[in-house]
């Protein structure tokens, strides 16, 4: 049974694209809402959406009110999709152009194997 292989530049391109990826999705977006207070009326309240490309996790930010946070799981998922879909098509464009530097000799990954019978 054949491993899958890269070679070390693949390797080092997809942790630095792992990295930007993890950045984005901690990185907190500051928003306002719009809210109702019976004491107070109408409130601004701040607050943090975490993920990319979707908001997948929210937290109030107001000294006022309790801290509160929730997620949304379809965000998740898609955050997550795209992810993999992001570092597999990198991993995918930069074998592509490593493989014709090698040789004629080297198996390519992405070929159909041919009959050696």
């Amino acid at each position: 049974m054949p491993r899958i292989q890269i070679h070390l530049s693949t390797a080092l391109v997809l942790m630095l694209a792992t990295g930007m990826l993890m950045w984005l999705n901690t990185r907190p977006t500051r928003n306002i809402i719009r809210t109702h207070s019976e004491s107070r009326g109408v409130v601004l309240m701040p607050y943090m959406n975490y993920g990319w490309p979707g908001d997948a996790v929210w937290r109030t930010d107001e000294p006022d009110f309790p801290t509160t946070w929730g997620w949304n799981a379809f965000a998740v998922i898609i955050d997550a999709g795209i992810g993999m879909l992001m570092l597999l098509s990198l991993w995918f464009v930069c074998e592509l152009r490593i493989y014709p530097r090698v040789g004629d000799n080297a198996r390519h990954p992405f070929a159909e194997r041919e009959a050696s019978m």
